[in-house]
């Protein structure tokens, strides 16, 4: 797709409007923090850290985040560079001023920024790099989000329906999943020792991963924890 084809649909030019409303000097920091801060780090701790280094609201900074984190999952999806991003929603956009949605005042503000923009989503970010990791995360078909497990009882009558005989106990393991765009919940019954078994394997899981990460920090790499919550 060549850059001057991307369009940017109508709701999501108000978060173009926030970038371009957002001070200069605070996009400054930003761009700054993201070549330099730990791409390892959730993004909810990485806007405390910006946050509390300049004496910012954490909430502008996450909400600016989250945005710049959307902007660069889209331009990976469309196999662009951040370059050719930021070039094909600002010609889009230098199409669009004097709407509704899109001021003169808008189009310069963001012109000013757009280069801080693109530092903020390039390969090498820290937005960037988590996003990949998301990727390969993402590739599975099933990706769990949140699980749950319901116990319930149930009576137990004779073929008759008029004695009862017992009850039966058991379990719903309750498995909240990400497919593709959307998410769905997988129930599945379980019993005494279905539990038994899901609790050894999830503890011989945790040992594994400790073993792992035990090795990975001795190697002197980071550990990437992509954002699913």
């Amino acid at each position: 797709m060549e850059p001057e084809e991307i369009r940017v649909p109508e709701p999501e030019l108000a978060k173009f409007k926030l970038i371009a409303g957002t001070p200069k000097e605070l996009l400054e920091k930003i761009a700054h923090e993201l070549q330099v801060i730990d791409p390892t780090i959730e993004l909810d701790n990485i806007s405390n850290i910006i946050s509390e280094k300049y004496k910012l609201p954490k909430d502008k900074i996450y909400s600016i985040l989250t945005i710049l984190r959307n902007w660069v999952s889209i331009h990976r999806k469309l196999n662009l560079s951040a370059e050719n991003f930021i070039k094909g929603v600002s010609s889009f956009l230098s199409r669009e001023v004097d709407s509704e949605k899109w001021s003169k005042e808008d189009e310069e503000a963001w012109r000013e920024r757009c280069d801080l923009v693109k530092q903020s989503i390039t390969l090498n970010s820290a937005l960037a790099l988590k996003s990949k990791a998301m990727d390969l995360l993402l590739t599975h078909e099933l990706v769990m989000c949140d699980s749950q497990v319901i116990t319930d009882i149930r009576p137990v009558f004779d073929d008759l329906a008029e004695t009862l005989k017992g009850y039966l106990t058991f379990h719903i393991l309750v498995i909240n999943c990400f497919k593709g765009d959307e998410t769905i919940d997988l129930h599945i019954a379980m019993d005494e020792n279905d539990l038994k078994k899901l609790r050894n394997q999830l503890e011989r899981g945790e040992r594994k991963e400790n073993k792992i990460r035990n090795q990975i920090t001795k190697d002197g790499l980071p550990i990437f924890k992509p954002d699913l919550h």
